[in-house]
């Protein structure tokens, strides 16, 4: 089993958070900001058809392998991640 992390910077222009994986397993991705962050499988993700992670919330995906995209209303926001391979 491996695993990585990061933290990403998300702007107000979508952001690749992580790319597609196709071994992925899982993976998790925290909100460490102070805002909503909006995430999308692609660079079309907006703040109006993006998923909401609320600040300090979760999102858990153990299903997809596709990339994760992210963008903010406005300025920058940090989100991380952990994904098992």
């Amino acid at each position: 089993m491996a695993m990585s992390t990061n933290q990403i910077t998300v702007t107000g222009s979508a952001t690749l958070i992580k790319s597609a994986n196709s071994s992925r397993k899982k993976i998790v991705l925290q909100n460490l900001s102070d805002s909503t962050i909006y995430l999308g499988d692609d660079s079309s993700v907006t703040t109006s058809n993006g998923y909401p992670i609320l600040s300090g919330d979760t999102f858990q995906d153990m299903s997809s392998t596709s990339a994760y995209y992210g963008i903010v209303a406005s300025g920058s926001k940090v989100i991380c991640f952990i994904e098992e391979e």
